[in-house]
């Protein structure tokens, strides 16, 4: 469902707005140990950082809006290739240009998710994606040459 809001003119999408189920974020964390940082929080508002300009840290777990997710996946592509490792919870779109461009022609790890994911509102109720998830992983290990 999308709406105008008054304040700022534009259409908000409430599908950007879910938070990752602490279970499946502590379990990642347990193989990864991401560093202290989020991209792109439930708790962004206009004004805060811009999560596709900023530096990501060298550990990076992502739930990104959804509704930009090709924007996303362009970004962490990015930040690999600066050597880091970026893990990133994302719906089954994969008949787009950029998950063939980019995931299909770069060694990114793809896990598809068994079952729904139950995300959370940050009003506290949950909802799943009808179209399942996958995790997209760029392991730094892995990247070009130049960026290690």
């Amino acid at each position: 469902m999308d709406v105008i809001s008054p304040n700022l003119k534009k259409k908000i999408s409430y599908a950007d707005k879910w938070g990752t189920p602490l279970n499946l974020k502590k379990k990642l964390d347990e193989e990864f140990f991401f560093d202290d940082f989020d991209p792109c929080p439930l708790d962004w508002k206009e004004g805060d950082a811009d999560g596709l300009e900023i530096e990501w840290a060298q550990t990076t777990f992502v739930n990104p809006p959804f509704s930009k997710i090709s924007s996303w996946i362009k970004k962490a592509d990015r930040e690999w290739r600066k050597g880091k490792t970026i893990v990133m919870v994302m719906n089954l779109k994969t008949h787009t240009d950029t998950f063939h461009e980019i995931v299909l022609k770069n060694p990114v790890e793809i896990r598809f998710l068994q079952g729904k994911i139950n995300f959370i509102h940050p009003e506290g109720k949950k909802s799943t994606n009808p179209f399942g998830n996958m995790l997209l992983i760029w392991r730094r290990e892995l990247a070009p040459p130049k960026a290690k």
